[in-house]
């Protein structure tokens, strides 16, 4: 998933899969661009690997991850401060499955 980081003015890339065969490897790593280079976060807290989550700017600035697939449907809700990941809980949450496309 790709999001618009206002508050540092990047673009922020989270997940995705690979299939090759039989095997799928989910990715959780996060990479921000900032129009020129790619650069991979190192980060002590980060959600869990995933495919077909949903990236979006609220209205504050901040990035929120919602949803998503690793072999289980996801409903988790994560938001990204331009450096660092944070699970904020909201409840009640969507239930899951929520997702751009059926894996």
């Amino acid at each position: 998933m790709l999001a618009k980081d206002s508050s540092y003015n990047n673009l922020l890339l989270f997940g995705g899969k690979f299939t090759t065969g039989t095997t799928t490897t989910y990715f959780g790593d996060s990479w921000t661009f900032n129009g020129t280079n790619w650069a991979l976060k190192t980060l002590s807290t980060a959600p869990m690997a995933r495919a077909y989550s949903a990236m979006a700017t609220d209205t504050s600035g901040q990035v929120v991850l919602f949803g998503g697939f690793d072999g289980t449907y996801l409903n988790y809700t994560w938001g990204w401060n331009g450096t660092a990941w944070s699970q904020p809980r909201p409840y009640p949450r969507p239930p899951a499955p929520r997702m751009a496309a059926v894996p």
